[in-house]
């Protein structure tokens, strides 16, 4: 019989290697830094700000699947994409695109700052609503109405 051997076995070593070989982080995992943190931050609210909130959500949905290679798409749109960063601000943003999560929380900064960007427009337009309200009683008549 023959003696068990210190080593594991040459299956063992190949199965404990091959265990974690396709593992990969989980989206709740996701942790960034304050730089990647404000860039994403900006990103939305420019998307936001130029009226792209439909289409750059389209966008990055599709990008969901293939996050990792949608990040390395990204050089594609290199040129409207260093409209908002620099160089180095670039390279953070793509390495930050390659991370699982990361699309869902741009996705959800776009929606937060379209949430502000409506609330804005609905107090505007009460207050338009009030200034017309107002100027209508200081003319003590209704519209329209000319004696």
């Amino acid at each position: 019989m023959k003696a068990p051997d210190a080593q594991p076995s040459r299956r063992k070593r190949l199965r404990s290697g091959l265990s974690h070989a396709f593992a990969v982080e989980k989206p709740e995992d996701l942790e960034l830094t304050d730089e990647q943190s404000k860039l994403l931050d900006r990103l939305a609210e420019k998307i936001v700000e130029w009226g792209l909130t439909a289409p750059g959500a389209i966008f990055i949905e599709m990008l969901r699947p293939l996050n990792y290679l949608g990040s390395q798409l990204l050089a594609f749109f290199e040129p409207m994409i260093r409209g908002v960063f620099d160089w180095r601000e670039y390279t953070i943003f793509y390495q930050t695109l390659e991370k699982r999560g990361s699309v869902e929380l741009l996705l959800d900064r776009i929606d937060h700052f379209e949430a502000l960007r409506q609330e804005r427009r609905d107090e505007q337009k009460a207050a338009h609503a009030e200034q017309r309200r107002s100027r209508r009683s200081r003319r003590g008549g209704k519209r329209g109405d000319h004696e």
